[in-house]
């Protein structure tokens, strides 16, 4: 099977994108002033 990373996509944008988004989640997540019953 042939794998394909994110980093040789779309000259490494689509990495940088994965990056940027993926470290809101875990923001998100640590926010304490977020209610957990509502959507993330």
């Amino acid at each position: 099977m042939n794998t394909v990373g994110l980093q040789e996509l779309v000259g490494g944008a689509l990495q940088e994108k994965f990056n940027k988004s993926f470290e809101r989640v875990v923001e998100n997540l640590q926010d304490t002033n977020t209610p957990y019953k509502n959507k993330r």
